[in-house]
């Protein structure tokens, strides 16, 4: 049976690809660099803004040694501050870019030392931002929005959870519920922007900013793994483990990855049987939507519940990637129930399913799960 027959019959996947070692990407580390020093820049108003960030460093996460394999570590993106989620980093990012842009319109940027948040909030107060998502982004990007003055409007697909919903409109922003799939939010999303010459609509499908955020993580990565005694070498590689949606979160974390590591770093990306939007698209040549081969139902893994993959990664699989694992709901809540026992950490499901992939490979050496959110709701 082939990988096409596999997927349309939701069964649980492993697929290495033979990657292209040619390493020409339209970015390069210096991007990923800016991102960082904004995020450092913008750290005194962060702080100001959200009583739970202490501290300048809220843009990076732990490197938690787990008990549930030898030298196996789980990056803790569910630990990232105000959205607790991997989304924290590509969210913000996006957000403080578009107050960029909006003081460099208003010749203010060259004062940005200056400015108080009030005064970047009321600055901010005429604009809109508004993001389609499955819950994570749409928290990240509407509550980092909120802190900054912009009106936010969130556009949720069926599959998000209440209780993010909930965050959001305690915030103060505009949540849109549809019933129906991502990829019919984003279209509703970009048409309600559209409407609005004020309003300015993040695309989590193509959005370069988004794509950089995740990529800052780099430099916390390579000093953690430094830090913790892992040497990484051809021989002794390292291995990510990196659940996918739409693909933009691993995306930019794996450009970044490979462009540091190079040779010396495995890639995995992990999706639901519900919806393997890049190892499908990657199957049959092209970005397409698992809705043509029957897919796009409900999933635990609510996180990643995406039909269609990011225009902006999919292109540079090949290069990134060194293969693909499909799990369905069953093997992700035994995985979830494992970190929680072992670890005491709490995750959401679409995060546990890094750990199936792990177990599939033979629990290699110098293995990172990144855990890309936590069930704050439990």
């Amino acid at each position: 049976m082939d990988i096409l027959d596999k997927l349309k019959n939701r069964e649980e996947i492993y697929c290495p690809i033979k990657r292209n070692k040619d390493i020409n990407l339209r970015f390069n580390l210096y991007d990923a660099f800016l991102a960082k020093k904004r995020f450092e820049r913008f750290a005194p108003l962060f702080m100001e803004a959200f009583d739970e960030i202490d501290g300048p460093c809220y843009y990076k996460s732990d490197l938690l040694k787990s008990k549930l394999g030898d030298e196996l570590y789980l990056k803790l993106d569910s630990e990232l501050k105000v959205a607790h989620s991997v989304k924290a980093r590509g969210g913000f990012n996006e957000v403080m870019c578009k107050v960029e842009d909006v003081l460099k319109k208003n010749n203010m940027l060259d004062k940005f030392n200056e400015l108080s948040l009030d005064d970047i909030r009321k600055i901010m107060s005429e604009y809109t931002i508004e993001v389609s998502s499955t819950g994570n982004l749409g928290l990240s990007i509407g509550l980092c929005a909120k802190a900054f003055g912009f009106k936010a409007k969130v556009h949720m697909s069926r599959d998000a959870k209440d209780w993010k919903k909930n965050l959001l409109r305690e915030a103060g922003a505009e949540v849109i519920e549809y019933d129906n799939d991502y990829t019919y939010a984003v279209k509703m999303g970009r048409a309600s922007a559209e409407k609005n010459p004020m309003s300015y609509f993040v695309d989590d499908e193509m959005s370069e900013k988004l794509f950089l955020g995740y990529a800052a993580s780099i430099f916390e990565t390579t000093e953690e793994v430094e830090a913790n005694g892992m040497s990484i070498n051809s021989d002794e590689p390292l291995h990510v483990f990196l659940p996918c949606g739409v693909g933009g979160a691993p995306g930019g974390i794996a450009f970044a990855l490979r462009s540091f590591f190079r040779e010396n770093v495995h890639i995995y990306f992990i999706e639901p049987t519900e919806y393997p939007c890049m190892l499908y698209s990657y199957t049959i040549g092209e970005a397409a939507s698992v809705n043509d081969i029957g897919l796009g139902g409900k999933t635990i893994a609510d996180g990643l519940a995406c039909s269609a993959p990011s225009k902006l990664v999919f292109p540079m699989l090949n290069t990134l990637v060194d293969g693909f694992f499909t799990f369905n709901d069953e093997s992700i809540l035994r995985a979830k129930k494992a970190i929680e026992e072992s670890d005491k950490k709490i995750v959401e499901a679409s995060s546990a399913s890094a750990l199936l992939a792990y177990e599939k490979l033979g629990r290699p050496k110098n293995s990172v799960l990144w855990i890309t959110g936590s069930n704050v709701d439990k």
